[in-house]
């Protein structure tokens, strides 16, 4: 059979053909390893020198010194021979090469990093924050509280222990005035004196701050700057100014009393809108107190605002009892009584009148009502007046003829 004919599929194969292709395989894979071996080997020379191994039959130098630049490696070759292992990036001088971006991040790092220290050391505030945050003693009245907490929150509890004491600032004061006087059917009759105060004002928190007098011009073109006082109830003083249900209590002025008990006198009252809750406005009040009879002489009473007692639920005012002087013209009759025991009293004793001691007709004087020389000698006054002269002139005939006992 020649070259040429076909060949029976079902003929057994040559032996020679397959032993020189089973050779011609491993002599490929030899070959395939031999290089794997070599790229390793450049690879680890690269990384030891920082640059490529030098080919056998060359000089060391490269191109320079002649002859051809070795071939490049492959880097998926280089990494097989490195076993798989990433190697760092080393420059010709044996150091670390860092990108750009890198190095503009550690600068700005760096920047960052100096600021903020230079911010703690120089900002008080925030020293104090660090100081406390690092502070391994506890803070606050008892001890036990975080000095850090504190001081981040001191802001806050501040404003709401501003908060608080204007709540406490707009709360009405009320007074409680209690006084006893004589005669017992003495009139009394209590004037209003109102101070305004601006929301402005109020704001400074000035606790001795009266206010400006509100006063009226009445229709004979004069300033009053008092008013009839007039008592209420259910007033909600301190709240909006909206919506007030007040109850107006019978008027004390004038009511004959045999002793004043008066509660609930307002002293300090303060408006604030029901929409905002701001302060719209607020009044201090004194008062002036008239107690006066036909008989007597009136007494008027000057209550200022600092003149109450601050007490628990409301400020106190007591008056030390009060004794109106009477007029000169209803103590004629004590006077003759007086003139009369006193000429008794020289009589007895052989005694002018200016041998009579004085402690004597202090007491006699005094017995008769007179409490005071100044009303004694009002009174003494009239006897020389066209009205009483004549009257008088009778009444000293009838002392000069009576019998004085013993």
């Amino acid at each position: 059979m020649s070259g040429t004919d076909p060949k029976d599929p079902n003929a057994p194969a040559d032996p020679s053909a397959a032993v020189a292709a089973a050779e011609a395989a491993l002599a490929q894979a030899k070959a395939a390893a031999a290089a794997a071996a070599a790229a390793r080997a450049r690879a680890d020379e690269m990384a030891r020198s920082g640059g490529p191994p030098p080919v056998p039959g060359q000089p060391s130098g490269g191109g320079a010194g002649g002859g051809n630049p070795p071939p490049p490696v492959d880097p998926m070759q280089a990494f097989a021979a490195n076993g798989g292992e990433e190697r760092p990036l080393i420059g010709k001088q044996g150091r670390f090469r860092m990108s750009r971006v890198a190095i503009a991040t550690a600068i700005g790092v760096f920047l960052i990093t100096a600021g903020g220290f230079l911010w703690l050391v120089t900002d008080s505030e925030a020293k104090a924050r660090l100081d406390a945050a690092f502070d391994g003693n506890s803070c606050g009245e008892l001890g036990t509280q975080s000095c850090l907490t504190l001081l981040v929150t001191a802001d806050k509890r501040e404003k709401e222990r501003l908060w608080r004491e204007n709540i406490l600032r707009q709360k009405p004061i009320f007074g409680s005035l209690s006084m006893s006087y004589e005669p017992n059917d003495a009139t009394v009759e209590i004037y209003q004196i109102r101070f305004r105060i601006s929301p402005e004002e109020w704001k400074t928190g000035q606790k001795d701050l009266l206010g400006t007098k509100v006063c009226d011009k009445g229709a004979d073109g004069k300033e009053n700057c008092e008013v009839p006082y007039r008592a209420f109830e259910g007033i909600s003083n301190g709240q909006c100014v909206e919506g007030q249900v007040a109850t107006e209590m019978p008027p004390i002025t004038g009511k004959p009393l045999v002793a004043l008990e008066n509660t609930f006198v307002p002293l300090f009252e303060a408006k604030v809108d029901c929409q905002t809750g701001e302060l719209t406005e607020a009044f201090n009040y004194e008062y002036r107190v008239v107690v006066q009879h036909k008989d007597f002489d009136p007494k008027s009473i000057y209550v200022s605002r600092s003149a109450w007692t601050p007490g628990l639920g409301s400020h106190t005012l007591e008056f030390p009892p009060l004794a109106l002087i009477p007029k000169p013209e209803t103590m004629l009759d004590e006077l003759v009584k007086f003139r009369s025991e006193l000429f008794c009293y020289m009589k007895k004793k052989s005694l002018e009148p200016d041998k009579v001691p004085a402690s004597v007709v202090d007491a006699l004087r005094q017995q008769n009502g007179f409490v005071t020389i100044e009303l004694y000698d009002r009174t003494e006054a009239l006897l020389s007046t066209p009205e009483h002269k004549p009257w008088w002139e009778e009444r000293w005939k009838e002392i000069e003829a009576q019998k004085c006992e013993e």
